[in-house]
This record gives C-alpha cells, sequence and structure tokens, in this order.
C-alpha cells in the first residue's frame, strides 16, 4: 500500500492558502491596499517551466496594474543567448557542463536600465514585474515566488508546451531541453531560489496551472521547518514504462514501471494549508536549510546536494526485451560533463519472478571490439551471449561498479540506489531504440567498458552484527565511498544511536511500522512494506515500532563521510 498523498499538516492562520486566481487576485490586492503606498511594485519571480502567457493574462486581470513587464522582454535576443549557452552545452559532440551563467548574463544592459528608469519614473500604481530574474530587476513592494515541479516541467517539454530559457525551442526533442534545462536553466532559477526562498512574501504552485494556489511566504517556511523536525514521505510520482505510454507492448497509464520515491533533486513534498494541498520542489528545503536537512558532516562534504537516490524499478509483467546501460567512469564524465561522480549502482531486490536475472558484466573471453560491432547491427540474440548473467532472489543486493555494462533486471522488483543524477546513465543498447547512445561517444563507452570477474560485480557481500534487539548487515562494498547501505533487521521496537546526518529508510520486511518521537516532536508516523522514508538531520531522538510484532527488515542509506 502506497501513501499516494503524503502530506505534512501545517499549522496557521486560519487563512493562508488561496486557490484559484480571483480568490489569489484578491488576497494580492488586499497586500497592495495594506501598504498604503501609492506606488507599489510587485515582482512574481519563476522558476524556468510556467505557463508564463496563462499566468500572466490571469494575474492582469486580477490586478489591473498601470504597467507590465516581462524579463523576457529584457533579454538579449535569442542568437545571443544561444551563443551563450555554447559554452555549456554542444549538441554536435553531445558534451556538455554545469553552467555559471547567471540570470544578469542574460539581461540586455540597455534595455535593462531604460526598464528601471521608467520604473523609477512613475510616481504612482501598481507596477508588475513577471519572468524569470524579476526580483532583480527593482526593489520590490510585494515579492511572489512561482515555484515549479522538475517533473511537471519535463511533462511540459514531453507535450511541446515550453522552451528553454531565452529561446523558443519548443518543438526540439525532449532530451535536447532537458539536458538543457539540466545543465543550464535549473542551474540559474536554483541560484535565484536560494536567494529568494526565505525572504519571499507568497509562494505560487501553478503545477496544476488550471488550479493555481497562492500561500504565505511564512507559513509556507513553517511548514518547511515542520518537516525538518519528522520523518519525510516524497510525494510519489511514477512514469509510464521507458517514458512512453505509446511504446510497443506498452499498457497505458496504468503500467508503472519506474516510480522515483527519493530523488531530492525530483521529487516533491506536499504540505496541507487549511484544506489544499501545496507541492513543493523537495530541494526547498536542502536550499532553505542544508545542513538542518543534512547535517554538518554531509553539507561540508558534498555542499547543496544529496548523494543519495532511491527509486522502484519494476521489470515484472513488462514485456521481455533488451536494454543495456553503463554509468561512464570519471575520466568520461570530465571529457564530456565536466563533472566526477563515484557512482556504484546498488540493487536491492524486492521480489522476483521465477528465471528473474539481471546481465552484468561483459564476459571475460569478450573483446570490447566485438560487442560494439554486435551492438552497432543490432543483434540482440548475440549480445546476451557476450555478457553474464547472474541470477536474482529475494533479498538479493547487487553492488555494479561505474564503466560495467548491465541490463534493468527482468522479472524482478527493485530498488535502485545510486549516487548521482540518471541524466549521466548511458544506455548503450535498446531493442525498442529509444535514447540510445550514438556515435563517437557510442564508441568510446564501450571501449572502456569494463570485464567482470566475480570480484567486480559484488553480490550478497555482507558483513553483520548483533546487538541486543536488532541485527544490523552492511551490504556495501568497502570501495563504495560514496554511500553506506545495510540492512536492519528486528522484531518489536528498534532503536538506533543518533548520527545527526541524513538518512533513508525502506521497509523492505514486514507489513507496518510506526516512527515514533522519543520527545513528542511530531505525530506517529505510519510507514507500510516498500514505502521510502527520510529523516533529516535534525530529527531528535525516535524508536521504531512494529505494528504487529514479527520479523521486519529495513535498509538503510546514508552517505558516507
Amino acid at each position: 500500500m502506497i501513501n499516494k498523498e503524503p502530506f505534512i499538516e501545517v499549522s496557521h492562520d486560519p487563512v493562508a492558502c488561496w486557490e484559484e486566481w480571483t480568490a489569489i487576485g484578491e488576497e494580492i490586492r488586499r497586500t497592495i491596499a495594506a501598504k498604503g503606498k501609492p506606488k507599489v511594485v510587485i515582482a512574481v519571480e519563476c522558476f524556468q517551466g510556467t505557463y508564463n502567457e496563462i499566468n500572466l493574462t490571469a494575474l492582469k486581470e486580477a490586478l489591473s496594474p498601470n504597467a507590465t513587464c516581462q524579463t523576457e522582454d529584457i533579454y538579449k535576443n535569442e542568437g545571443e543567448i544561444r551563443q551563450l549557452v555554447r559554452k555549456d552545452l554542444n549538441f554536435q559532440s553531445q558534451t556538455a557542463k554545469v553552467s555559471t551563467n547567471t540570470i544578469d548574463d542574460y539581461f540586455d544592459e540597455d534595455k535593462l536600465r531604460a526598464l528601471q528608469s521608467n520604473i523609477s519614473f512613475l510616481d504612482e500604481g501598481v507596477i508588475l514585474i513577471y519572468g524569470i530574474g524579476a526580483y532583480k530587476i527593482g526593489d520590490p513592494d510585494v515579492l511572489i515566488y512561482s515555484d515549479m515541479s522538475r517533473h511537471e516541467i519535463l511533462q511540459r517539454f514531453r507535450r511541446n508546451d515550453i522552451s528553454n530559457i531565452g529561446v523558443n525551442n519548443q518543438e526540439d526533442a525532449f532530451d535536447l531541453q532537458h539536458a538543457w534545462s539540466y545543465f543550464i536553466d535549473w542551474r540559474i532559477c536554483d541560484r535565484i531560489k536560494k536567494q529568494v526562498i526565505k525572504k519571499c512574501d507568497y509562494f505560487l504552485e501553478s503545477n496544476n496551472w488550471q488550479k493555481p494556489k497562492l500561500a504565505a511566504g511564512d507559513v509556507v517556511r513553517g511548514g518547511f521547518d515542520q518537516a525538518l523536525k519528522q520523518p519525510i514521505f516524497m510525494a510519489p510520482f511514477f512514469d509510464p514504462e521507458l517514458w512512453d505510454e505509446n511504446a510497443p507492448g506498452a499498457k497505458g497509464k496504468e503500467d508503472f514501471a519506474w516510480g522515483f520515491n527519493c530523488d531530492i533533486e525530483e521529487d516533491n513534498i506536499l504540505l496541507k494549508i487549511g484544506e489544499s494541498l501545496m507541492e513543493f520542489p523537495a530541494i526547498n528545503l536542502l536550499y532553505y536549510q542544508p545542513v538542518g536537512l543534512l547535517g554538518d558532516s554531509i553539507y561540508r562534504k558534498f555542499g547543496s546536494d544529496v548523494p543519495v537516490r532511491l527509486n522502484f524499478i519494476d521489470g515484472t509483467e513488462t514485456e521481455n526485451h533488451l536494454s543495456l546501460s553503463v554509468y561512464p567512469g570519471a575520466d568520461f564524465l570530465m571529457d564530456n560533463y565536466g563533472t566526477r561522480y563515484q557512482q556504484v549502482e546498488n540493487y536491492y531486490i524486492m521480489d522476483v519472478e521465477s528465471n528473474a536475472q539481471m546481465l552484468a558484466g561483459l564476459r571475460e573471453d569478450v573483446a570490447n571490439e566485438y560487442l560494439r560491432e554486435r551492438i552497432i547491427e543490432g543483434q540482440r540474440d548475440e549480445i546476451t551471449k557476450l555478457l553474464d548473467q547472474i541470477r536474482l532472489t529475494k533479498h538479493d543486493h547487487l553492488a555494479i561498479p561505474q564503466e560495467i555494462i548491465h541490463s534493468g533486471g527482468d522479472g524482478a522488483i527493485m530498488l535502485h540506489v545510486s549516487t548521482a543524477p540518471s541524466i549521466f546513465k548511458a544506455k548503450v543498447y535498446d531493442e525498442k531504440r529509444l535514447r540510445t547512445t550514438t556515435g563517437k561517444q557510442l564508441e568510446t563507452l564501450i571501449d572502456r567498458i569494463c570485464h567482470s570477474p566475480a570480484c567486480r560485480i559484488s553480490k550478497n557481500n555482507v558483513s553483520s552484527a548483533a546487538y541486543a534487539a536488532y541485527m544490523q548487515e552492511q551490504l556495501s562494498p568497502e570501495e563504495n565511498s560514496q554511500v553506506k547501505i545495510s540492512r536492519i533487521w528486528f522484531e518489536d521496537v528498534l532503536e538506533l544511536p543518533p548520527v545527526n546526518v541524513f538518512q533513508v529508510f525502506n521497509l523492505i520486511e514486514g507489513d507496518e511500522i510506526h516512527v515514533v518521537s522519543s520527545n513528542g516532536d511530531f505525530k506517529p508516523f505510519v510507514v507500510h512494506y516498500a514505502e521510502t522514508f527520510l529523516l533529516p538531520a535534525g530529527i531528535g531522538k525516535f524508536e521504531i515500532k512494529s505494528k504487529d510484532g514479527g520479523q521486519n527488515g529495513l535498509l538503510r542509506v546514508v552517505a558516507n563521510v
């Protein structure tokens, strides 16, 4: 049983959230009147991906401003922005790196000065500034932050609804727009978010553009404070198998093969304010109080990055087709993306069908060049003979280092534990030819693919320690320098020593447990089988109680500091 609306109920004043544009407009007008000033500047700072035309039209109708400006009107022309982007994103060579640009680099200085002069010239009235960079144009009297879920942004890319910042490219391929956003747009917007999240007067949420919601900034920040002192569920979203519900063999919207339930960059949290549920990117917690979420030791080592990502992969009852991926090594990542992630992919087997298996690692007697030729030719049956076959059983744990080619795990439900974003993982072969790596990058990847003697792929490498009330087994191999993965077995009550670091748990055995605060800091937190929950570093002392006794198993993942 998965909780599909795992909200945090926020303590608040009777009226702190407004739904629909009519109520939103009334609240903003009330705030304007309360200022008691002849001239009021309203800045609506946006994350990339909002429906600008819809939102701005609704705000203009609701507020009747005397002057309106969109920030995109003072950006440099599209050719200049594309030239600016080219240093970070090369579509020809398929290379990219995280941009150091800020929104200031997008502003045309002459247009910016002219706009600021016009705003200064006006002595009275309501001035509405809307878009990415709005808060930087003047000193707003009312600052509204219009946030967006990254998952919703990706859906809008798939529907060709939106463009990247400063260009008109909504018809471009999804992969191109995604890479542009990941390496450039989201970095620009995140730098803005870190500055406004602690001071904005309101948060505007329009993931569901037909039902926008506005909430008081202090109330939302109170919700963030509350979230950092209790266990947290991410609001789950599910993507259709292979990201394409219309793919041959896919069963439609109800056939979900990937469920993301712990990826701070892409997941959301839900705050219940009054009768309204508002959805916020989980990364807001990180930018709001990074040490409160991660703990001092993790923050010092990783900064504003959470090196723990969990998602489910359901390979049962799906069409049997071959898909092979590899996580590139450090040199490849540096050469192509300007970054170094130390990835060891961990797979924990939750359940299996008969004959569940994973193909992982090139056989010792096979040359890389021979594998490359078979992949280019698309010889599926021959390719499968070149890789080692690993039989899977329930509660297996596999650790697969970078540069080991592997399949997704046919006939198994798995928890995928990783340290690096999925955008860096390369798909080198897919029977259906969906998003496969091609050209020179494919040749380079396959040249660097490692062979797989038994010591390279760790399966069930367990060292255990028994305590008075529980047993803990260390699963992750010593060479995994980013995360520690352990399995904890207990029956009635589990008390763990405080660690003051960010922790992630999944209930891998047992029907239901309750996480209970020893000091009454939060209400008993109910967790069902297969649910993932997060414990912020700042959480107080707690214990975990089994509802009905019997053996319970928890998978525990923490950053290795």
